[in-house]
């Protein structure tokens, strides 16, 4: 069956986001607000929003492309509940440019690191959540070239930085996400 409802979410080492026009929302966190609630974000170089040259200590971007994934699972469940039963139950489509990411909606709870132990167990509650409401979950590889929305939500404003789109000329750029509702946005 086709998917009811698809979703899509991208992180950049400066910020993580995420939408979706068939429930109609989108979000974004920054950089400053992971390393707050605990990630161990990479240090970005100035006016970027990739990691200083050479080694540097940090997440790779999986584990921030991960909880990105999950909080568009966690937001779609809300949803599906808010919205209430549906014939045949839905199909939720959770479109990622990140195969390891993806995989570990499956994958992660085998991990020794204890942060993302964590992680994969929100995961796998999320997903049993999931089945009682009738809802099936499909992880979908999406090419980033075709992830633009989602790409442009996880490069949040950053203070002095010009080359990073604000939330509100993101969305006036992106005609989908105009008629989305913004349910969180955590920035400076």
């Amino acid at each position: 069956r086709d998917p009811s409802h698809r979703v899509y979410s991208d992180a950049s080492y400066i910020g993580i986001g995420g939408w979706s026009s068939d429930f109609g929302f989108l979000w974004r966190i920054t950089r400053d607000d992971l390393s707050a609630l605990g990630f161990d974000m990479k240090a970005v170089a100035r006016l970027s929003s990739e990691p200083k040259q050479g080694k540097t200590p940090g997440l790779h971007i999986n584990p921030p492309e991960y909880v990105a994934a999950l909080i568009n699972l966690w937001i779609s469940l809300v949803l599906v509940i808010e919205t209430g039963a549906r014939d045949g139950g839905y199909i939720v489509q959770l479109n990622a440019d990140n195969t390891s990411a993806l995989a570990w909606m499956s994958e992660a709870a085998r991990t020794p690191d204890p942060f993302l132990q964590g992680l994969a167990r929100l995961g796998s509650a999320l997903l049993v959540a999931a089945a009682r409401l009738l809802t099936k979950i499909v992880p979908t590889h999406i090419p980033g070239i075709k992830n633009t929305e989602a790409d442009a939500l996880s490069r949040p404003a950053a203070k002095n930085s010009p080359l990073v789109p604000s939330l509100a000329s993101v969305i006036a750029q992106w005609p989908n996400l105009q008629t989305c509702r913004i349910l969180l946005e955590i920035a400076d």
